[in-house]
C-alpha cells in the first residue's frame, strides 16, 4: 500500500466588523481543524453584564 503526502493551504479573509479578530483560536486533532471566531460583545450587552 502506497501512501502520500500533499501540501494543503487555504486562507480567509474576515472582513466583518462583529468579529473579535483577536481572540480567534484554531487547533487540529486527528486530522480535524477546528476554528473558532467569536463575535465582538456590543455595547449595550456589555453594559448588563457588567451590572449584574
Amino acid at each position: 500500500m502506497k501512501s502520500s503526502y500533499l501540501k494543503f493551504f487555504r486562507s480567509f479573509t474576515l472582513l466583518h466588523d462583529g468579529v473579535d479578530a483577536e481572540n480567534i483560536n484554531a487547533s487540529c486533532e486527528n486530522g480535524v481543524l477546528e476554528v473558532v471566531v467569536p463575535k465582538l460583545r456590543e455595547k449595550s450587552e456589555k453594559k448588563e453584564k457588567d451590572r449584574s
